[in-house]
């Protein structure tokens, strides 16, 4: 993963970090704090190719990415009373895209594959945090330095560039096994979502609901992503978040004729 995608995961987090820092400054004793990186992910995909003759052809193809997994905060204010903060953030991005593609044949067989085309990245983005396990209100919940649950679900959509090189080993006429590299171009903007957000305020829970865009607010300690009304005023500091999803990634498989 890049750059890019690693800084939209710290805003996705950033709500995960001040809500431990609050259950940490007020004196609440940890148990275990597990967190898991969210920057590892799996990637698919597949091309179908029509070969207008046997080196040039043109194809279409598709691209799933997958990044995210839970965390979790097991805290304990009362003696008899053990308490968990769970923490889920996940970024899905599809691609459906269109290229051109050619192979320069060498030493028998082998080849050089070379492709490019455009692509319609299609991202949505999901967080979820929450606490459960004692029977009590925890105090950290009652004082409302943390929400006892937060969900998020944002997408957007954008066009970019897909290309790649690689070598292709041909054993027969109807098969080749191939590695590649492949780049991409992707800055994906303009998400659109709702929060949905309970709190305990005034004796009772309470929950509040925003749609509208996705902003990535930068804070004294760490960004975080808000999804802010049309009729909202934003922090002189906030802008609209984007997912910059380009890169390269490589790529082994398997390609069929026929």
């Amino acid at each position: 993963m890049n750059e890019g995608l690693n800084s939209y995961l710290t805003g996705i987090s950033g709500d995960t970090y001040h809500a431990i820092a609050a259950i940490s400054a007020s004196g609440t004793p940890i148990r275990q704090n597990v967190r898991e990186s969210s920057h590892a992910g799996l990637e698919a995909g597949g091309d179908l190719i029509y070969c207008i003759t046997p080196r040039f052809g043109i194809g279409i193809g598709a691209a799933k990415v997958k990044a995210g997994k839970e965390s979790y905060l097991v805290f304990q204010q009362a003696k008899l009373y053990v308490d968990d903060l769970r923490i889920r953030p996940e970024i899905r991005v599809s691609a459906l895209r269109a290229g051109l593609f050619y192979s320069f044949p060498f030493a028998g067989r082998l080849a050089i594959s070379v492709h490019g085309g455009p692509a319609l990245y299609s991202a949505e983005y999901r967080y979820s945090m929450g606490v459960s396990g004692g029977s009590y209100i925890p105090e950290i919940i009652r004082q409302g330095l943390i929400n006892t649950g937060y969900f998020q679900k944002a997408r957007a959509k954008q066009m970019g560039f897909e290309g790649g090189v690689g070598f292709e080993f041909n054993p027969n006429p109807f098969a080749a096994f191939f590695v590649e590299a492949q780049g991409r171009y992707a800055k994906i903007g303009g998400f659109e979502g709702e929060e949905e957000a309970t709190f305990y305020q005034d004796n009772q829970y309470q929950t509040s609901v925003n749609t509208g865009s996705v902003y990535l607010i930068d804070t004294t300690t760490y960004p975080q992503l808000d999804i802010v009304p049309p009729e909202s005023t934003v922090a002189g500091s906030a802008r609209k978040a984007t997912l910059d999803f380009s890169g390269v990634s490589f790529f082994a498989g398997l390609k069929l004729r026929f």
